[in-house]
């Protein structure tokens, strides 16, 4: 038996996808099927240096990591403008590499708004993505002079900001917005669940988010290790034999 992605409580844990060769594992973070990443799955550069940015660029529709974690190719960076540089990741494989087929029709194209300073204001942008790092207001009840999202029911409890890395041990992870003064700095969430801040080429945590429909089914029961699990549907197999009766003297 299956049910709704949205009849799990928030916080719901699922497994969704592997990352080098470990299965990934989500908390439910909205009823409308947005999932955040259990733990810290690596740690990345948000943009690499380049000659406008010698500290790399936090313009998160441009930047390095946005690309990495939108692609399922071996080779995967690509300048996306005439000063853009690869980051010390790009030998390794696209974050949906070793998603399948069914894992990647999954996701939903998500359009994720992100601010950036405009004429000495604010000015916000949008792109489409099927992964995504969430915005500082995503994850935070802080007031800005802007708007790029709201909040998500799960960070209702902040407990749910400090994050383990795989493999254990704690760490700060990235969010896509950047500060209130500068595009210099993308903002972070500390290790121990605080705002922070970092040049877009610092090594810093990735928690990327994703939404599958709502109505996606997944496992009435968690396994036992409490976690739950998408249930797809399949093709009825080919009988291998196929008994035809046969009609005497009938009409």
């Amino acid at each position: 038996m299956a049910q709704a992605l949205s009849n799990l409580p928030i916080g719901a844990k699922i497994k969704f996808g592997t990352y080098q060769n470990q299965p990934l594992t989500w908390f439910l973070a909205s009823n409308d099927g947005t999932l955040i990443t259990e733990l810290i799955i690596n740690d990345r550069m948000f943009d690499a240096a380049e000659s406008l940015w010698t500290e790399g660029s936090a313009q998160y529709s441009t930047s390095n990591i946005r690309q990495w974690l939108n692609s399922d190719a071996l080779v995967w960076f690509s300048p996306t403008h005439g000063s853009d540089n690869p980051p010390l990741y790009q030998s390794q494989p696209g974050f949906l590499y070793s998603f399948t087929s069914n894992e990647k029709n999954a996701l939903q194209t998500v359009t994720v708004t992100t601010r950036h300073l405009s004429g000495g204001g604010y000015a916000t942008y949008t792109t489409n993505d099927k992964v995504f790092l969430p915005s500082i207001q995503d994850v935070t009840t802080g007031t800005y002079p802007y708007t790029e999202s709201t909040l998500l029911p799960l960070f209702n409890d902040s407990a749910y900001l400090i994050a383990q890395v795989i493999g254990g041990g704690y760490t700060s992870w990235w969010t896509r917005s950047t500060r209130l003064d500068t595009a210099s700095f993308a903002l972070t969430i500390t290790h121990q669940g605080a705002i922070g801040e970092a040049y877009p080429y610092s090594r810093i945590g990735v928690r990327p988010c994703i939404r599958l429909s709502s109505t996606i089914k997944v496992t009435d029961v968690t396994d036992n290790s409490g976690y739950y699990t998408i249930v797809y549907n399949s093709a009825p197999s080919t009988p291998s034999i196929l008994n035809v009766p046969t009609i005497y003297g009938g009409k």
